[in-house]
């Protein structure tokens, strides 16, 4: 059981999903393998959707050894009891100004596209991103930053416009096609 996203229900006086806060990216994941070979229990570990697709041929018996697979086969053995470093980037698209998170251990930082203001939590100090940390640890900012914008330059997100105008979307127009 999962979801593809959480929804604000009036944190940050916020209703539905257009941030990046935790209460919008963080989902549940309850895996049940009737074998019994799984362990039960709560982990903490950083996980993201793309690690559905390996975790599920792993569980299968199903051995894939393709770098081309994103996302890594979680364990679900064994429950770690506190989280760890491995580096999570997500997306939220608006072709003009996606929204951009990178998270590492603790650190979250958010960068909205375009802009330079960022927003940057420590996750296990303030769970509910209450506390923008973005002046006061400018060094965390910079690093985490400058790993996401690494990420920006290789990966080419498909919400940046390829060209001018690329962005504007006639709804009324997309709507008639895909009645055809």
């Amino acid at each position: 059981f999962t979801s593809d996203h959480g929804d604000t229900l009036g944190e940050h006086r916020i209703w539905g999903k257009n941030l990046l806060y935790e209460c919008c990216t963080r989902i549940p994941l309850i895996v049940h393998h009737g074998s019994g070979n799984t362990a039960h229990g709560i982990t903490y570990e950083t996980a993201t959707l793309l690690d559905l697709y390996p975790t599920v041929l792993e569980q299968a018996g199903v051995q894939v050894d393709d770098n081309r697979i994103a996302g890594r086969a979680l364990d679900l053995r064994s429950a770690a009891n506190s989280p760890d470093d491995r580096v999570v980037i997500g997306e939220l698209g608006n072709s003009l100004h996606p929204q951009y998170f990178i998270r590492q251990g603790p650190w979250k930082l958010i960068y909205l596209d375009g802009y330079p203001a960022w927003e940057l939590y420590n996750l296990t100090e303030d769970p509910q991103e209450l506390n923008n940390l973005a002046t006061n640890e400018p060094g965390i900012r910079r690093n985490l930053f400058g790993a996401l914008r690494a990420w920006l330059d290789a990966e080419a997100p498909h919400t940046r416009p390829v060209f001018p105008g690329a962005d504007r979307v006639d709804h009324a127009e997309l709507s008639r096609l895909s009645h055809l």
